[in-house]
């Protein structure tokens, strides 16, 4: 799951979106959120690449970083499932 704060700047969305569909390794499930709550991004892997080194390669302008996960959530569990937070540097 990738997760993106508010505010929600649309040079990050852009190059975040143009790297995961270039991507082949990345496929979408599923996409939910607005412009002033942020936005949740679920995609799967392929094969295991780095994704938060990659994204921080690509996105210079954002923060991206690993969200440990909440006691109570499948995130993070046994199937390698990890949440991924990006938001603007400084914010």
């Amino acid at each position: 799951e990738i997760s993106i704060g508010v505010p929600v700047e649309p040079s990050i969305v852009y190059k975040l979106y143009n790297y995961l569909q270039t991507t082949p390794e990345i496929k979408f499930v599923r996409t939910q959120g607005s412009w002033n709550k942020g936005t949740s991004i679920i995609i799967t892997l392929d094969k295991p690449i780095p994704l938060i080194k990659e994204l921080s390669s690509k996105i210079t302008e954002a923060a991206v970083l690993p969200v440990p996960p909440d006691k109570d959530s499948i995130v993070g569990d046994r199937r390698g499932l990890k949440k991924i937070s990006i938001s603007p540097k400084g914010q």
